[in-house]
């Protein structure tokens, strides 16, 4: 992920990295029946109406990592307008080599909320070809738990994130699985590595993000070498063009 970041610097990653332009070329690649409503969207989080909002919500950054809350009443709503108020001023990415998200125009948007539980299918693919899946559950218990999977729903008894405990044992195997498989391989189709990340809601595929480089690529398990060995992508030509392309746009693109 590290030879990445430095080496292979496309458009596509900052249009892809920004969690609300993503979803048109989610659309264009797949159809927009995978993606969840959005009911507003704004520069500043002071111009969304709480007021004309559903009873519960999903507000959520587009240009960082970890800026995304459940709102369900109007104490919780001015709590999340301080901090996403904080993290609209921040120019994110730089300072772990994330470079793409310092090109992102800041904005917060409002996503339909998916009843829980809630778990994540996180493919992690090299240009149209699923390398493993990494499924995370029981996020609600404060103790989420962790299994990578071949994709036969099969457990690889492999830990992969710290983070997250150790199952040996997948969860059910869910209804939309293979169709989730092939959304998967057709939205990673040209990137040299890309984390495809899937939901699945009223047994159908609903579409979270694309991630580039998950942690910066700095995972410490056993398994990062063993899964890290599972990706297989061409090193011989580099694309460091992003700089090139966008020149005065930094901090600002799409504006």
């Amino acid at each position: 992920m590290h030879w990445l970041m430095v080496h292979d610097q496309m458009p596509e990653h900052v249009i892809c990295s920004d969690k609300f332009l993503c979803r048109s070329f989610v659309a264009n690649r797949i159809g927009e029946k995978y993606l969840r409503e959005i009911y507003d969207v704004s520069r500043s989080v002071d111009n969304i109406n709480f007021h004309r909002l559903p009873e519960t919500f999903v507000i959520k950054a587009n240009h960082d990592s970890g800026s995304v809350f459940v709102v369900d009443d109007e104490k919780t709503w001015k709590s999340v307008k301080r901090k996403l108020s904080r993290r609209l001023k921040n120019i994110y990415g730089w300072e772990k080599g994330e470079w793409a998200y310092s090109y992102i125009l800041p904005r917060v948007f409002v996503e339909e909320f998916m009843p829980g539980p809630i778990v994540d299918y996180k493919f992690h693919c090299c240009d149209g070809e699923i390398c493993w899946t990494q499924v995370i559950y029981d996020r609600s218990s404060g103790h989420p738990r962790e299994v990578n999977v071949c994709e036969d729903f099969v457990s690889l008894g492999i830990h992969f994130d710290d983070q997250f405990i150790l199952d040996d044992t997948a969860p059910d195997k869910p209804v939309s699985w293979n169709e989730m498989k092939e959304l998967a391989r057709i939205l990673s189709k040209g990137f040299r590595y890309v984390r495809v990340d899937f939901y699945e809601y009223l047994e159908k595929p609903s579409f979270g993000e694309l991630t580039f480089w998950p942690r910066a690529g700095n995972y410490d398990s056993e398994g990062e070498q063993k899964l890290g060995a599972l990706l297989n992508f061409d090193t011989s030509f580099s694309r460091p063009i992003i700089h090139d392309f966008f020149g005065s746009q930094k901090h600002g693109f799409g504006r």
